[in-house]
């Protein structure tokens, strides 16, 4: 984006001053420390800058990624209906699917539903929700690897334990279901402004000032339409496993915007 290229100054001068207050030795000069109390004089100048692109971004598209295991019928409604928010209800639907085609028996399904984190209080509000990852991961990484490893996503997984939790890992495919995601839509205005601070950081990665850290976990709070989807993944298709690991060779946070 034009802006990022006008501001490239900007966060030059905040990296190298941010690189200057980790070179002072503080432990026997009380000035040096307190400078380095201060934090960097240039903050405001890249909040302003993030906000900008906050509001600039308002209305437009970005690739995000799903990871999951699913069976192959619960792919073919998400391809026709889209992403359904999380609920005890749903989790009911589809737990009862897995029952009715033999991949759980009608006890397994009765603990699955007890033990989920849905509906309960004790792990924080987990309903009505979706999540999706800004970056692409290479499917083993730490970051996504329980999400492919193990049927139905942390509602089902998080809190089983035994022989049930073990069960699951052999129930449906690792995927990875792409979508594009609004700004100001599916992306709440509030979470724009941690969208802007990682395409910040990608450019000025890019640019060699810092080392780049993967990944933004978005929190969609309603449906995303089947129009939405770009691509579904399965495990068994080559790009499945080569997945991530051109990032961000052709992929970048700030280009991947339409």
């Amino acid at each position: 984006m034009d802006l990022l290229n006008e501001k490239e100054g900007y966060f030059r001068r905040y990296w190298e001053y941010e690189r200057y207050l980790e070179s002072l030795d503080v432990d026997s000069d009380i000035e040096k420390l307190i400078i380095k109390q201060n934090g960097n004089k240039y903050f405001n100048d890249i909040e302003e800058i993030a906000l900008v692109l906050s509001d600039i971004l308002d209305g437009y598209n970005i690739n995000c990624y799903h990871y999951t295991r699913l069976i192959d019928e619960e792919i073919e409604r998400i391809k026709s209906e889209g992403f359904t928010l999380s609920t005890p209800h749903f989790l009911s639907e589809r737990t009862q699917i897995l029952v009715d085609l033999g991949y759980l028996s009608s006890e397994e399904r009765v603990q699955i539903l007890q033990d989920t984190p849905l509906g309960s209080q004790n792990y924080g509000h987990r309903d009505n929700q979706v999540w999706f990852t800004t970056d692409p991961f290479e499917t083993n990484s730490n970051s996504v690897n329980l999400l492919v490893g193990s049927w139905g996503g942390e509602s089902t997984y998080w809190c089983l334990r035994g022989e049930l939790s073990e069960k699951i890992k052999s129930i449906g495919t690792p995927r990875i279901v792409e979508v594009l995601l609004t700004c100001g839509e599916e992306i709440e205005n509030t979470k724009i402004r941690s969208i802007s601070g990682k395409m910040i950081n990608r450019f000025c990665a890019d640019k060699g000032l810092i080392d780049y850290y993967q990944g933004s976990d978005i929190c969609v709070r309603m449906n995303v339409s089947p129009e939405k989807i770009v691509q579904v993944i399965s495990s068994g298709d080559h790009r499945f496993t080569e997945f991530g690991k051109t990032y961000p060779d052709d992929v970048s946070a700030y280009s991947r915007f339409k």
